[in-house]
């Protein structure tokens, strides 16, 4: 079975490509779906959203095994157990897929009662639930399609893949909203697009492996033992990220009513294309980090990791120091006035600045997560997230009533500076003896300085002159963007670094 993997400047640059895309058509989306279909509604399908995500990782953390297991197979020319071992991946999360559509059904049923709604509201809410969960069914094999190309280090293939059917599918909801439709046409839209992603990366996949089998009679008991073994504990890693990072939006439906969902949950999106973000720059480390541990490459595992820390933490501090400058001006010109007036406790700006500075730990410990998969010792991890899940629902639902918004922003941040900010570092550099002074200078020094002069800049320019209209506004971020990417180049990176990149552009 021959394979070429792609080397991982083209990961990252296909990656970053597909989250740049994404973030552009969800500046454009967000507005046209809040005006045509209104907060109300437009609240209940955010919350339908946020629920759904956690199907996608009720997989028993197969898809995630099946990146390590891959790399393994392919580093060590195991043509027999790679086949066996995607092939028993692939039918058993089939399987899962089926059971988790099925439970759309209790879902529905339950949802209005628990969100207040009732009549039209209510059915149109049931009838989405079911195709979106449907939906959510067949995301199981077409995760653990794309974790396959990704052991085989092609993420470029997912990524264009990805950032192709993503395009299409933002583009028919536009349509869809502006001429009229409502929830239940774009979950139909949302299950057209999952089933033409899984036939092409089905399709990729034997393009890469054209020798893979992916017959039923390959499945076996111990082979899936192997992978739940591992994959448990990601999944459980996974399940205690979503319940303590995703539990806010539900709470802020629940206790302060659905018509308030896009005052918390659109600053909380934008959150979240930060971190997917950041993770487009980690994400394509862990198969590259998985085959040098495999092939007990110790020094060349520990300088990619430390290579990754300091892009990713520019990346971090970067990105909180924009949100921090730039995050009322732009929520004001993208949303209009109401996300920047009213009350404190209810204001989307405050909400958008305190998550930024929030997640700051866990965006420069994106890395680190990568590092972990890749030597499996998720242990440390599960333990860590797991109390900062308990700590940050018991939080939001004792600040809420007397907070609002604000009050479950300020839940997410005092649990991650104290768990992730200060305990990922400390693990790492005990279990794998890491210099301190060289991880605390890649990882938080170097970035750090890259984001106090992208914060300065920044903040000159605005005081300078109000980005009061999109020309200004989009001409300081594009000069606070342009320069802070130059420090960060100079600052995050040494010289061979920086020669290999400016041949790659030469070339």
């Amino acid at each position: 079975m021959t394979l070429r993997p792609a080397s991982l400047t083209r990961n990252l640059a296909t990656k970053s490509a597909g989250y740049l895309i994404a973030l552009l058509l969800a500046f454009v989306t967000f507005p046209v779906m809040l005006h045509h279909l209104g907060p109300a509604r437009y609240g209940v399908w955010m919350l339908i959203a946020e629920l759904t995500v956690y199907y996608t990782y009720l997989d028993l953390g197969i898809c995630s095994a099946v990146v390590y297991y891959v790399a393994n197979h392919l580093a060590r020319s195991q043509t027999a157990d790679l086949s066996q071992t995607v092939s028993t991946a692939f039918w058993s999360v089939t399987g899962i897929g089926c059971v988790l559509s099925l439970v759309g059904l209790a879902v529905a049923w339950i949802f209005p009662a628990t969100f207040h709604l009732a009549g039209p509201e209510a059915l149109e809410a049931s009838r989405t639930i079911v195709i979106v969960t449907m939906a959510a069914g067949i995301s199981q094999p077409l995760e653990l399609i794309c974790s396959t190309l990704n052991g085989c280090r092609r993420q470029d293939v997912v990524n264009i893949i990805d950032a192709a059917v993503s395009a299409a599918s933002s583009i028919a909801s536009l349509a869809c909203v502006v001429e009229g439709g409502g929830l239940l046409a774009l979950s139909l839209i949302q299950l057209s697009a999952k089933l033409l992603e899984l036939a092409w990366v089905f399709a990729a996949l034997h393009r890469v492996l054209p020798g893979i089998s992916l017959a039923p009679r390959l499945w076996t008991r111990s082979c899936l033992r192997r992978l739940t073994g591992f994959g448990l504990q990601s999944m459980l890693l996974n399940f205690c990220s979503l319940a303590s990072s995703r539990t806010d939006v539900l709470v802020v439906g629940v206790f302060a009513g659905v018509r308030m969902v896009p005052f918390y949950g659109i600053p909380r999106n934008l959150i979240e294309y930060g971190i997917a973000g950041i993770r487009a720059v980690t994400s394509p480390f862990c198969a590259h980090l998985t085959h040098l541990h495999a092939a007990h490459r110790r020094e060349e595992t520990t300088a990619l990791f430390l290579r990754g820390a300091r892009i990713s933490g520019a990346a971090a501090f970067l990105f909180t120091a924009y949100i921090a400058a730039f995050g009322r001006p732009f929520l004001r010109l993208w949303q209009g006035p109401a996300f920047v007036s009213g009350p404190v406790r209810d204001r989307a700006d405050i909400v958008l600045v305190i998550l930024a500075v929030a997640f700051l730990p866990r965006l420069l410990h994106s890395i680190s997560v990568q590092f972990l998969y890749a030597t499996r010792r998720l242990s440390f991890m599960v333990g860590l997230y797991c109390l900062e899940a308990v700590f940050r629902i018991a939080l939001s639902l004792a600040l809420v009533a007397r907070w609002g918004l604000t009050g479950v922003a300020v839940a997410n941040l005092i649990p991650i500076f104290l768990l992730q900010g200060l305990a990922v570092p400390g693990y790492l550099c005990r279990t794998f003896s890491f210099p301190l002074g060289t991880y605390l200078a890649d990882a938080i020094a170097r970035p750090f300085t890259v984001g106090l002069f992208a914060y300065l800049l920044s903040i000159i320019l605005t005081t300078s002159v109000d980005p009061a209209t999109w020309p200004i506004f989009l001409a300081e971020a594009a000069i606070a963007a342009a320069l802070g990417a130059l420090f960060a180049g100079v600052i995050a990176s040494d010289a061979s670094e920086r020669q290999t990149l400016w041949n790659r552009i030469a070339s």
